[in-house]
């Protein structure tokens, strides 16, 4: 019985301690935080996708939309955009040939590809509502941001 318990025991805390993606929870404000604190907001096309670097996919792309944009890339946009390929690091595989948001950020540690490029992550979406207002061409207000 002791025996049992031990394993049980040792069996929670290892998941307790284990590496997972978590997201947070849905909120009013969730997608517009996650607009504003984005360098990259774009409706793209994915047409390949490859492995990079042993943990990464590196995605070749084209634009449909540009949103937001980091001033880095001076309107000559970034043809790749990464991801770990690892779920539980909150890495994610895109489709192929379906116009998608994709929000992303330059990566500064080389957690979603190599440093200085754009890395996408699972947490960082947009709701259909938000996503909606970006088509529709609506001006979203980062000033109006509570508690960022």
């Amino acid at each position: 019985m002791v025996k049992l318990f031990v394993a049980v025991f040792l069996f929670a805390f290892i998941l307790s301690t284990s590496e997972a993606c978590s997201c947070t929870p849905e909120n009013p404000q969730r997608s517009l935080k996650i607009y504003c604190s984005a360098d990259l907001v774009a409706e793209i096309t994915v047409f390949d996708t490859q492995p990079f670097g042993g943990n990464f996919y590196e995605f070749s792309i084209n634009y449909t939309t540009v949103y937001k944009m980091p001033t880095k890339f001076n309107e000559t946009y970034p043809t790749k955009i990464y991801s770990n390929q690892q779920s539980s690091a909150c890495g994610m595989k895109l489709p192929h040939n379906l116009d998608i948001i994709v929000v992303g950020n330059i990566n500064e540690y080389n957690t979603f590809g190599p440093k200085g490029e754009i890395g996408i992550a699972m947490c960082s979406y947009l709701d259909a509502e938000f996503k909606e207002s970006l088509k529709n061409g609506t001006f979203i207000n980062c000033s109006e941001l509570k508690n960022v």
